[in-house]
Formats: structure tokens, C-alpha cells, sequence
């Protein structure tokens, strides 16, 4: 996964830095879908959150979202490190195909947001949570992925 992370956009980056802090946030001991959509919800100049946005999702309702599904498990007393997840070792392989079927060299994070959208099955509880038609939020952001050239995006 190293080098494809190289193609990664520096939003893109960001998106999983912010899961990491969100993870942290929390006091949760692995970084997973949740707290990608939570990251993909503070990276504001993203398609992937006008998107959700568009289809009425709040960063206060993901996070109350992801932190009831936490309810049962006890809180992380590690300061570091968190781990991946492997439902987002899966997610981010998905997100890199995704980019792939677009014809994309590089990876931002509206291609995370159409990989969570393929990976939902995992955590079906979270569209269903935030009431988000899985149809709905895949078929606005590749149509505003339409109106962008993802050929001169840098990746540094």
C-alpha cells in the first residue's frame, strides 16, 4: 500500500490524518470507517464533503453516529499507536480501485468517499444512521468529479 499512498493528494492525506485525530478524539483504539467519514466531513474543500453535505450530513451527527457505535467497548488507554482497522486496509484498497476505474492517477478524497460507498456493507448501520442512499451519494460525486481535470492535481 506505501507506494500507492504516494499517489494520495494531500487532501486525501489530510482526510486520514483527521480519522487518526478523530480516532484519538475519541479514545478509540483503531482508526475505521467511522472516523474516515468523520475525516472526510472535516476536510471541507473536498467534493467528498459537499457531497455529504448536500445530502444533509453533519460532522455532530457522524460523530454521534460512530461514538454510539462504540458504546460497548471500553475506551483506549494507549496514547499511540492506533491502528488501522482492517475494514479500512479494505476501504483504502477499494478507494485506490476506484480511482482506478475513473482513469485517475491520483487519489483525493472524493475517492474514498466512492470507496465507503462500495465498502458500506461493513458498517451499514452508518447510512442508515445519517440516512444516506448509498445510490444518492455515489451518483453526486461522480458527477462533480465530471467538472474537474484530475490530471494536474499534485500528490506532494
Amino acid at each position: 500500500m506505501s507506494q500507492k499512498m504516494e499517489r494520495f493528494t494531500p487532501a486525501a492525506r489530510r482526510v486520514l490524518s483527521l480519522s487518526q485525530e478523530e480516532a484519538e478524539r475519541l479514545h478509540h483504539s483503531e482508526i475505521n470507517i467511522g472516523h474516515l467519514l468523520l475525516g472526510l466531513l472535516r476536510e471541507h474543500e473536498s467534493i467528498a464533503a459537499q457531497v455529504l453535505g448536500d445530502v444533509g450530513t453533519s460532522l455532530d451527527a457522524a460523530e454521534k453516529v460512530v461514538r454510539d457505535a462504540y458504546l460497548k467497548e471500553p475506551a483506549s488507554t494507549q496514547a499511540h499507536p492506533i491502528e488501522l482497522a482492517d475494514d479500512i486496509k479494505k476501504l483504502l484498497e477499494l478507494t485506490v480501485d476506484e480511482a482506478r476505474r475513473q482513469g485517475h492517477q491520483i487519489i483525493a478524497p472524493e475517492h474514498m468517499l466512492l470507496g465507503l460507498v462500495r465498502y458500506q456493507s461493513t458498517w451499514p448501520d452508518l447510512f442508515e444512521a445519517l440516512d444516506l442512499d448509498s445510490e444518492i451519494v455515489r451518483q453526486e460525486t461522480t458527477s462533480l468529479m465530471t467538472l474537474y481535470d484530475y490530471s494536474h492535481i499534485p500528490v506532494e
